[in-house]
């Protein structure tokens, strides 16, 4: 038996074929209140409850909780308010509500409320990991989307909301 060896085929970065979990989270000022795991947009500089796809992310939970007392209800309706600063994951997997049952490998979008829910369209934000039941949560991996102009379209979700505009001085995939 070969004895392993964790620097062959090492580039001096990652091995070939090597796995690493990773994600991209930003902060931001919340504009409105918004329940954790719900799929945000932005509004005048902030960011608010999607409404629909496309999406800039997905809200995190904090680390800490802002009720007066543990119980189970003021738990479970914790959320982040009006100009509180939060963590936004604009890439990589994350445990969000769902507003309808969904399947492993099934598309997701955002409803009206900003919560998860199947899709077979093009409105797409990222694709479940796990099945879950309605009320429940399900892993979800996300990408950040652009706007398919450089111009600075608005995003659908807002007459006023700004989205994500791709840089334009370098083409996907090359470095300059």
């Amino acid at each position: 038996m070969g004895i392993p060896d964790g620097t062959m085929y090492h580039d001096g970065h990652l091995s070939a074929g090597t796995v690493e979990r990773q994600y991209e989270v930003l902060t931001e000022s919340a504009g409105a209140d918004i329940p954790f795991g719900a799929g945000v947009v932005f509004k005048d500089g902030n960011v608010v409850p999607a409404t629909k796809a496309p999406i800039y992310g997905v809200a995190i939970k904090r680390s800490w909780s802002d009720v007066d007392h543990f119980y189970e209800e003021d738990l479970k309706n914790d959320k982040w308010h009006a100009g509180e600063a939060l963590g936004v994951l604009v890439d990589g997997t994350i445990n969000v509500p769902v507003s309808e049952d969904v399947n492993r490998g099934e598309l997701a979008t955002v409803d009206e409320n900003g919560l998860f829910k199947p899709t077979t369209g093009t409105d797409a934000v990222g694709r479940f990991l796990s099945s879950a039941d309605k009320s429940s949560t399900a892993r979800v991996i996300v990408r950040a989307q652009f706007a398919g102009n450089t111009t600075g379209g608005a995003d659908p979700n807002h007459d006023d909301v700004h989205a994500i505009q791709p840089p334009t001085s370098e083409t996907p995939g090359t470095h300059n």
